[in-house]
């Protein structure tokens, strides 16, 4: 993530989070952040670098959320991810639990799993 992307990323990832009606607890656990961070985020006052992890997580959100605007229309790009889902990734769960629960190599899945939607 190039100096210039950092300040746009912590910009949209808040908005991304309030769009998918995250709590306060699944938007720090999704970003891999402490509550107290999530709320510097949020506000528009963290200044300090974010983790490789941090980074890699907010970028793969952003992508997730790009396939789900191409895939669906509004609302459902944007409930989707609260919605429980039968596809054998999901397991009955919502993208939101599969990913909380799995950390970054879930988030990438979700994003390959949604790549391969669009590309099908």
């Amino acid at each position: 993530m190039t100096s210039g992307e950092k300040p746009a990323i912590l910009r949209a990832i808040p908005k991304l989070f309030a769009r998918w009606q995250m709590t306060e607890q699944q938007s720090s656990d999704l970003l891999g952040v402490s509550r107290k961070i999530w709320n510097r985020i949020r506000a528009g006052h963290y200044e300090e670098p974010l983790t490789e992890d941090q980074a890699s997580r907010a970028l793969a959100l952003i992508d997730i959320h790009v396939a789900l605007r191409m895939i669906f229309t509004k609302p459902r790009s944007y409930n989707w991810i609260m919605r429980n889902n039968r596809a054998p990734l999901f397991a009955g769960q919502s993208a939101m639990d599969v990913v909380i629960a799995g950390g970054l190599p879930a988030i990438i899945r979700v994003r390959q799993y949604l790549e391969a939607e669009l590309a099908g």
